[in-house]
């Protein structure tokens, strides 16, 4: 409920601060008093755009305020908790505009974004008029306000957390089968990582004996050389190491015999002569076996080649770094082969899901149709007593059903809703929000909180205009609608009409004035006997007489 509000340099406003009260508030005056500019700063507060051409000539800033009760609205819960404010406790909300161009709002104290007082707004106050994009302007509000006629509000809700699981649901089984497929093709590339390394069967030291065999066939004319060189001096040739060798031991047998002392010198020798005799033997064999192969050194050189291939290919120093890097691989591929994904049990999940998402949306859809036509009927009484006899007004639904259903209901369901109007006889009924006036547009949503009074979570509502075009009996029974919807809302209304001014819980007059040659607009709270002199006024014009004062006194007291 809006309390209190406080304008400072907006416009034609110095200062105003004026209080409201619970029920119906109405705002009276001459026309261009300025009542549509206290409007303007009221939508300032619910997120408005403003400009510096707001201010008040020959200030640097514009000031608005406000005091609300704040409201019991799920849409609104996630600010007013972040603010640490309660539902129920008093909501300040202010906005301050500079001649720089700048603007802030303020929340409780707190800074807030336009945003956030548009969320914050939604829950605070509707405003319906020839210049606001609220309320029926809107065609997606229109679902929503058949939703609340219907009191469907709870299945829709209901739909749309079945709605968010499916897509929640959708984005889980997409990321199953991205991870699908960044598994199928880390196993592709595993599989022939293993398959690559495992084909060339390279042994943990095969390398250093391929260089070793290298080293052997790049020498082999010296090695035999040398090996040959070794048995001929050793056995072969005349004068060799074992000759004379034998020429020693057989002196020294000979001295043993006279000094035994020397056997063991002997035996020593002899010992040293059969181990020449084998290193002279395994030098002759060596020499036999070596020959000069170019073609294994070409077999050799390729296969080097290869491991050192593989090795740069993967980024290892070592024959052993490769070997520990294919084991790694091959638990690897053991794992991700061995890995099961539930795809296909969330697919189970969403199929069921959209099934039923489906039903529910059928339902929906049928009990729309019930309220659709119930409400047509009501607001055409409603119109007709509100001076708009024999419009027709329509509740459009348009499913987006295909006769395949291979397509899922919104978090909505399938309808698409939307009002039509054919305000004269023989027209074809037409959106609401493209041909209907700013009077029509009050008295439709007029009607329609008629209807819905008491449903509405809302608490503030303002009209302006809503006596556009009618008088006499009919502008009383506006305003006995309206009075009825203030015992649900606190209804703010700008009016010409005495009859829906006399039936108002607090009466405010709006006036221009001139004060030190400057245009200032005030608001004043009027008093019961200035109360009959402003109905008096709105009845007779300029000219009052004891007859409009008398007349003015006798519709309060009858109200």
């Amino acid at each position: 409920m809006l309390q209190e509000l406080y304008i400072k340099d907006f416009a034609i406003i110095h200062e105003m601060h004026v209080g409201f009260a619970p029920g119906l508030n109405v705002l009276t005056g001459e026309t261009g008093a300025g009542k549509s500019i206290i409007i303007n700063a009221v939508e300032l507060l619910l997120g408005g755009r403003g400009s510096s051409d707001l201010i008040r000539t020959g200030r640097e800033e514009a000031v608005v305020e406000a005091v609300f009760r704040a409201p019991d609205i799920p849409a609104s819960f996630d600010i007013m908790e972040s603010l640490d404010i309660a539902p129920g406790d008093d909501l300040l909300i202010r906005r301050v505009f500079q001649r720089t161009g700048r603007s802030r709002a303020y929340i409780s104290g707190s800074l807030a974004t336009a945003a956030m007082l548009g969320r914050l707004g939604e829950g605070l106050i509707h405003i319906f008029g020839q210049q606001q994009h609220q309320g029926l302007l809107r065609p997606e509000s229109h679902r929503e306000l058949l939703d609340q006629f219907g009191r469907l509000e709870e299945r829709v809700a209901q739909l749309a957390q079945m709605h968010r699981r499916m897509t929640s649901l959708r984005s889980q089984i997409h990321s199953a089968e991205e991870q699908r497929l960044r598994i199928a093709q880390r196993v592709d590339l595993l599989q022939f990582q293993v398959g690559e390394i495992g084909r060339a069967a390279i042994r943990p030291d095969e390398e250093a004996e391929l260089q070793s065999r290298k080293a052997v066939i790049q020498n082999t004319e010296r090695l035999l050389e040398e090996a040959d060189k070794g048995h001929r001096l050793l056995y072969a040739d005349s004068g060799s190491v074992m000759e004379v060798l034998s020429r020693i031991i057989e002196g020294l047998r000979w001295a043993a015999g006279v000094d035994p002392t020397l056997s063991a010198q002997a035996e020593e020798l002899e010992a040293i002569l059969y181990r020449l005799e084998d290193i002279s033997s395994g030098l002759a064999q060596y020499a036999s076996r070596l020959e000069v192969d170019p073609g294994r050194l070409e077999e050799i050189d390729e296969r080097l080649a290869e491991i050192h291939r593989i090795k740069r290919k993967y980024q290892c120093a070592t024959v052993e770094e490769l070997l520990a890097l294919h084991r790694n691989m091959e638990q690897e591929l053991d794992d991700l082969e061995g890995t099961t994904l539930q795809k296909n049990s969330l697919e189970e999940d969403l199929a069921s899901l959209e099934k039923e998402i489906k039903k529910e949306a059928d339902a929906l859809s049928r009990r729309r149709k019930d309220a659709s036509a119930q409400l047509m009927e009501l607001v055409e009484q409603e119109l007709s007593s509100l001076g708009m006899d024999r419009t027709r007004f329509v509740v459009a639904l348009r499913s987006r059903a295909t006769e395949s259903r291979k397509e899922t209901p919104g978090p909505t369901g399938w309808d698409q809703v939307e009002f039509l109007i054919a305000p004269n006889v023989g027209e074809e009924p037409r959106p609401l929000v493209r041909i209907a006036s700013g009077g029509e547009l009050s008295r439709i949503m007029l009607a329609l909180k008629r209807i819905l009074a008491g449903m509405g979570a809302v608490p503030t509502l303002i009209f302006d205009e809503v006596d556009a075009g009618i008088g006499g009996g009919v502008a009383e029974v506006v305003g006995r609608k309206l009075l009825e919807v203030s015992q649900h809302h606190q209804v703010l209304v700008i009016t010409h009409l005495h009859q829906i001014a006399s039936l108002a819980n607090a009466h405010y007059h709006v006036e221009k004035v001139v004060e030190g040659g400057r245009t200032l607009t005030r608001v004043k709270p009027l008093t019961d006997e200035e109360r009959v002199e402003e109905i008096a006024r709105m009845m007779g014009g300029v000219r009052i007489t004891d007859t409009t004062l008398r007349h003015a006194r006798e519709l309060l007291e009858r109200t």
